[in-house]
């Protein structure tokens, strides 16, 4: 997806958004698919998997800046799907643990653990599930809070 298609300013992306309670988009600024993708595109409209969110976007949607995490990953290290700085992300823990709390939905996403928020942007980082989240009966919480509506 281009980062024109998701501009807060796009009639492309409104009914997307009306309908999503949210949207994160992973990116990676070594991710030489979408550099590949970019020239093709004569470079008009950059891939938001490679350069991240625009700066004027909803509020509903936010970034994770994988590239530092990436630049720690050993390829060796884990299967290898087409090409590594495009599907680096398949079987690795770390964005595993990242893209699970955040389908969880139990931690809000700027607040989760695997990320950490530098200059207003948030980052990919090793980190573990918090120690007691087990103990916080989320599931039994939103099951409570669907019965009241």
């Amino acid at each position: 997806m281009s980062t024109d298609s998701l501009s807060l300013a796009s009639d492309w992306n409104q009914p997307m958004f009306r309908r999503i309670m949210r949207l994160t988009n992973y990116s990676n600024p070594f991710d030489s698919v979408l550099a590949v993708s970019n020239a093709k595109r004569l470079g008009v409209a950059p891939r938001v998997g490679r350069v991240g969110l625009p700066a004027l976007v909803n509020a509903r949607a936010v970034d994770v800046n994988c590239g530092e995490y990436f630049n720690t990953v050993d390829p060796a290290s884990q299967p290898q799907i087409g090409s590594w700085t495009h599907s680096w992300h398949i079987g690795n823990r770390v964005f595993a643990r990242d893209l699970a709390m955040t389908l969880e939905g139990a931690i809000d996403r700027h607040a989760i653990p695997t990320r950490r928020e530098e200059g207003g942007k948030l980052i990919l980082q090793d980190r573990r599930r918090p120690a007691f989240q087990n103990a916080w009966n989320v599931k039994a919480d939103a099951q409570d809070a669907r019965a009241r509506i």
